[in-house]
């Protein structure tokens, strides 16, 4: 029995042609030998030329690509999934970049045998052209991972994310892999997580994972994915009503004027006035330019906002049926 464990780097990406090549050449980079890893990248209908860039580019390294029309980020994964020929599936979201020894980490904590999904430690990157939102968002994630690593304790199923997580293949299998009733952004790794638990698998942050995250967004962009992630929060009370998890903001003490307002009334407002989500956009767009003080403060609402409009027009949609519930 051999003592080499292979790794499938898993990549989903939609128009994102620059960020897999820069991935890529990351890859390149692997402390991990060349022939210990392959890289599935699956192009979920993207029309930005992914697809030549990828049959073009010179890879040192197994390089496999799969194209399928837009289905999400999970019918994504899950064909990469499928596709994967190594014991251990490494997901990596298209705009990370692994530090060199990112791969030989994760694949040394499967080969310790321990029965675990392994989280990379993920920090975002920015200098002085970063632009605003996307420092405030960059700040918020390096906090997140601070707080990981300073800890002693597992990581928690509602800890994890699939931009960097290492998991072995016949895991994923024996829980189905991502659901992907999650055709919209966000939650999805949530509750595979959930489910891999369920399973017998425990999570744990590796520091010495470390990947960059390349974040660009603006704000009118984390907007709709923050609605999105509304819509999914319900799918995720539809598929697990018993699950005592919670993704709304957490309550601050006592809350403001402006967030009883963003909470309990601009939400039932779009109802009656759709150019509300515009408006509110348009609105945070002209903090950035004219006042920087109070723009983390403006972000959070906003976010907050369009969270809460997705899960409301989520229920009243009726977004997930009955049938469509896990067993």
């Amino acid at each position: 029995m051999t003592d080499r464990l292979g790794l499938s780097v898993v990549v989903p990406t939609f128009d994102g042609c620059e960020h897999v090549l820069r991935l890529l050449r990351a890859l390149e980079e692997q402390t991990l030998p060349r022939d210990e890893f392959e890289v599935v990248v699956v192009v979920d209908g993207s029309e930005d030329g992914t697809k030549e860039a990828l049959e073009a580019f010179d890879a040192g390294f197994r390089l496999r690509s799969l194209f399928q029309e837009n289905r999400g980020r999970s019918a994504a994964r899950n064909a990469g999934i499928a596709a994967a020929a190594g014991d251990v599936v490494v997901f990596v979201d298209d705009d990370i970049e692994p530090a060199p020894t990112f791969l030989a980490v994760l694949s040394a904590a499967h080969r310790e045998g321990k029965h675990v999904a392994a989280v990379g430690a993920v920090h975002c990157r920015a200098d002085e052209h970063t632009p605003p939102f996307a420092r405030y968002w960059g700040r918020r994630f390096d906090d997140f991972t601070t707080r990981l690593i300073g800890r002693s304790s597992p990581l928690d199923w509602s800890e994890t994310y699939s931009g960097a997580l290492a998991v072995r293949r016949s895991d994923l299998l024996a829980v189905g892999g991502f659901q992907e009733t999650f055709d919209g952004y966000g939650l999805e790794d949530f509750e595979l997580a959930l489910r891999l638990r369920d399973h017998g698998l425990g999570f744990e942050l590796f520091p010495d994972a470390v990947a960059y995250h390349h974040y660009d967004k603006d704000f009118g962009t984390a907007a709709r994915e923050a609605e999105s992630r509304g819509r999914s929060a319900v799918i995720f009370a539809a598929l697990h009503p018993h699950e005592d998890a919670d993704f709304d903001p957490k309550d601050v003490t006592p809350p403001s004027v402006a967030r009883r307002l963003v909470r309990y009334v601009l939400p039932r407002m779009s109802i009656m006035l759709p150019f509300l989500p515009g408006l509110v956009i348009r609105g945070v767009s002209v903090f950035e330019r004219v006042s920087p003080r109070p723009l983390s403060f403006s972000y959070t609402l906003g976010l907050e906002y369009f969270y809460l409009l997705g899960k409301q027009q989520a229920r009243r949609d009726g977004r997930l049926t009955a049938k469509e519930r896990l067993p």
